[in-house]
This record gives structure tokens, sequence and C-alpha cells, in this order.
């Protein structure tokens, strides 16, 4: 795994790191209730756009230095 820290977008990053794993806890938790209809992607939507966030900040901050996608997910 490569650190690549660009002090612009670290902190973001971090912020949707942490959005990342609440919508992750969300969607575990939610699986304990009955489901209803879109309920899974009621749950799943942030988690997808929140990695995909994930993934462009992480393109973004590596292509300044050389690195490329992010692999450690």
């Amino acid at each position: 795994m490569s650190l690549c820290v660009d002090e612009d977008l670290a902190f973001f990053s971090v912020l949707v790191t942490y959005y990342f794993f609440i919508s992750l806890l969300f969607l575990v938790t939610s699986s304990w209730i009955p489901p209803s209809r879109g309920h899974l992607l009621l749950h799943l939507g942030p988690l997808l756009i929140s990695w995909w966030l994930l993934n462009l900040l992480h393109r973004e901050q590596c292509s300044l230095v050389g690195f490329g996608r992010l692999s450690w997910i």
C-alpha cells in the first residue's frame, strides 16, 4: 500500500472514508430488520457512491505523485 498525501484533499478523504464505514454499518444493521421494497437500495446507494468517491480521491491524490488506483480495499 502506498501512501499518497495531498493536504488539500486529505480532510475530504477522511470524511468520505468515515461516510463509507457508516454506510456499511447501516447496511449490516439494516439486514436485521425485515426488508421492504427499496430498503436495500436505500442503504446500498450511499455505500456505492462513497466507494466511487474514495477511488476517485485516491486516483486524484496519487496522480500527482505518480501512483495508480486504490488497490488496498
